[in-house]
């Protein structure tokens, strides 16, 4: 997930978006499911940061500063 989103740095994705490229098509993710990964993530790379990285776009998905 890290990877795809670091790929697209810039780009809001939708969790759509997300859901397909890393876990594909038929994949049994809830949106539960991805924001406690996030936060896990956010709470590795931001170490020291002000801000995190990974930004959430409220009610559509996520970006990368």
């Amino acid at each position: 997930m890290l990877e795809y989103l670091f790929i697209n740095k810039g780009i809001i994705l939708t969790r759509e978006q997300i859901y397909t490229q890393v876990w594909g098509f038929d994949h049994e993710m809830t949106n539960n499911n991805l924001d406690a990964l996030v936060k896990l993530v956010r709470k590795k790379i931001d170490y020291n940061r002000s801000k995190s990285i990974i930004e959430n776009i409220r009610g559509i998905g996520y970006r990368v500063r």
